[in-house]
């Protein structure tokens, strides 16, 4: 054989690439390129590997995922609805009638409103000094359906309490 085939053969980049139309067509040199060819079938043997891992593995990555989020959205809920209450309480705490309290909570909670948010006010007729109490609840939805198994009352109610002394 001459120098540039030799060379050719002696190049690590040209044998990785080598197909099996250089075989065939008896361009290949003794037992490295059967090595090669070993090499590359361990290696397509390992892709099949490494698709099988990935299958197993996505469902259990998107469940974590999908819990994430869940766990995001819930704790957004609490801190709007822990907001809304001690912004009820403040109301409350000032001389604030139960329905501007509620009002005040109402406006505060907005924006996870959905129509079932709920404002307790207690107690009844506050006086200068005592103690107020406000709790906001707002029910939120798990839509993921591996995770609302997990949880035994869906929607979840989110509650925020806010305890303030009257003025």
């Amino acid at each position: 054989m001459g120098n540039s085939t030799e060379k050719c053969y002696n190049d690590c980049e040209h044998l990785c690439n080598l197909s099996f139309v250089h075989i065939i067509a008896g361009r290949h040199h003794g037992g490295r390129i059967s090595s090669m060819i070993r090499i590359q079938r361990e290696l397509k043997k390992k892709r099949g590997q490494a698709m099988v891992e990935f299958a197993l593995v996505l469902p259990v990555f998107i469940l974590l995922l999908m819990g994430i989020m869940e766990f995001g959205l819930i704790f957004h809920q609490y801190l709007v609805v822990t907001a809304a209450s001690r912004e009820g309480a403040r109301a409350a705490a000032v001389g604030g009638t139960d329905a501007e309290v509620e009002a005040v909570a109402a406006v505060a909670a907005a924006s996870v409103d959905k129509g079932l948010l709920q404002t307790t006010v207690t107690p009844a007729t506050r006086v200068k000094g005592t103690s107020v109490t406000v709790s906001v609840t707002n029910p939120v939805t798990i839509s993921t359906p591996l995770i609302a198994v997990i949880f035994p009352s869906n929607p979840l109610p989110v509650t925020g309490t806010t305890v303030m002394r009257m003025e």
